[in-house]
């Protein structure tokens, strides 16, 4: 798999622990749901995490600009 491919995948990923997440929240069960909480939150985070990477590595390196020395 490609990097962008990758980055679409855990971004999918990472809306789907958000979603977990406020599964409690609508549902109205909250003291019930703390798995869903935790679950969700550890997904989303985690992919969210993974996707910044792929996200910053996928760049190649002459399109960043220089660094302007100090005057």
């Amino acid at each position: 798999m490609s990097r962008c491919t990758l980055r679409y995948v855990f971004t999918i990923i990472m809306y789907a622990g958000i979603v977990v997440f406020l599964i409690p929240y609508v549902s109205g069960e909250i003291s019930k749901g703390t798995i869903f909480l935790i679950i969700g939150g550890a997904v989303a985070v985690s992919c969210g995490m993974l996707r910044c990477y792929f996200s910053e590595s996928s760049a190649p390196q002459d399109q960043h600009f220089p660094t302007k020395p100090c005057p």
